[in-house]
């Protein structure tokens, strides 16, 4: 799992941003909390989105398949902070993948292939009765009740799935660094001028 959390720096805001704020501030204290809520949510929402994409793109997989994997926690008046979490150990299944099929002639014969990725895999019965995909998963470690120490370990299996990490994880700092340094201040600064201008109409 990874986060990128967003904040208000006070001290990096320029100057015109400070200005907007101090008059913000004498008319309609209330208003900036709820401004900055609102510029801090938007800017996770933008790097949640920039971050599926590239994500997506690298990994060759559709955007949809990713909707449960990256999200964003809201920041409140209360609690000025956003981010947004990638779900890096939630693997996403090769079968799950969009023509994802297993070949059972030719030079793939025996192989789950989608797109250009192709993975040699077995099928097994799980605990549960259900027959299923499964690759070998290495290093092996656990050992049946019986068998030596001096033996080698089991081969434990799981479904062929293809991570997000590390690729993931760099392009959600990536794109939380450039959305907090490029559209933040930006987003606050026409959040700010907004309620000045209620506040003049008013």
């Amino acid at each position: 799992m990874s986060a990128i959390t967003f904040g208000i720096d006070r001290a990096r805001l320029n100057h015109d941003l400070d200005v907007l704020e101090r008059r913000l501030r004498a008319v309609k204290a209330s208003a900036i909390p709820r401004a900055s809520a609102q510029a801090l949510n938007r800017t996770a929402d933008r790097a949640r989105s920039r971050t599926a994409r590239e994500v997506a793109r690298v990994k060759a997989v559709p955007v949809r398949l990713l909707k449960n994997r990256i999200a964003v926690f809201k920041a409140s008046p209360r609690d000025l902070r956003s981010s947004v979490w990638v779900g890096l150990k939630k693997a996403i299944a090769i079968e799950d993948l969009p023509g994802a099929r297993l070949v059972s002639q030719g030079k793939f014969a025996g192989h789950l292939k989608a797109g250009r990725l192709a993975v040699k895999v077995f099928e097994a019965r799980m605990p549960s009765g259900k027959r299923g995909l499964f690759v070998r998963k290495l290093p092996g470690v656990r050992r049946s009740g019986g068998r030596p120490i001096t033996s080698s370990p089991n081969l434990p299996i799981e479904r062929p799935a293809l991570r997000l990490s590390p690729e993931a994880q760099t392009i959600a700092e990536r794109e939380g660094l450039a959305a907090s340094r490029e559209f933040l201040p930006v987003e606050l600064r026409r959040l700010f001028q907004r309620e000045l201008d209620r506040i003049k109409g008013t």
